[in-house]
C-alpha cells in the first residue's frame, strides 16, 4: 500500500468517523452517560488522527495524479488549499477531543458542558471534511459527483 492509496482510505475515516462519534456524543449527552461520552471522544481522538494522516499523504497522492490527462490543476489546488483549512479542524477536533477524555475521566463537574461545545466542534468538523473530501473527490470522480 502506498501514501495515495492511504490517502484514500484515511479520508474516509476522518469523515465518517467524526459524524459517529458525534452521533455517540449525541447519544451520551441525552442519556447522560459519561462512558458514552468518553467512548465518543475517544472514536473522535481515532478520527483526527486519521484526518492528520489524510493531511500528510495529500501531496503524494497529488503526485499520482497530477499527470494523469484529463485531471483539473485548479480542482487539485482547491481541494488542497481547502485540506490545510481542515487541518485546523483536525487539531482543534483533537485537542478539544482530549479535553473531554479528561473531564470525563477526572468526573470534573464542567463536563456536560464542555462536551455540549465538542458535540458543536465535530459537527462544524464533519462538515469541513466533507467538503474537503467532496473537493478531492471531484479529482477523479467529476462524472459521478
Amino acid at each position: 500500500m502506498d501514501q495515495t492509496h492511504l490517502h484514500l482510505i484515511t479520508n474516509h475515516l476522518a469523515i465518517i468517523g467524526t459524524l459517529f462519534a458525534g452521533i455517540v456524543l449525541l447519544i451520551g449527552l441525552i442519556s447522560n452517560t459519561v462512558q458514552t461520552r468518553i467512548a465518543a471522544f475517544i472514536l473522535m481522538l481515532i478520527s483526527s488522527i486519521g484526518g492528520y494522516i489524510t493531511f500528510k499523504t495529500g501531496h503524494e497522492a497529488e503526485e499520482t495524479v497530477e499527470h494523469i490527462k484529463g485531471i483539473s490543476e485548479y480542482v487539485i489546488e482547491q481541494h488542497e488549499e481547502f485540506a490545510e483549512k481542515a487541518l485546523w479542524f483536525i487539531i482543534l477536533l483533537f485537542i478539544a477531543s482530549l479535553v473531554g477524555l479528561y473531564a470525563g475521566k477526572k468526573n470534573i463537574s464542567s463536563e456536560k458542558k464542555i462536551s455540549w461545545i465538542i458535540l458543536l466542534i465535530s459537527f462544524v468538523s464533519f462538515a469541513v471534511f466533507a467538503w474537503t473530501g467532496y473537493l478531492g473527490g471531484q479529482i477523479m470522480h467529476a462524472t459521478e459527483i
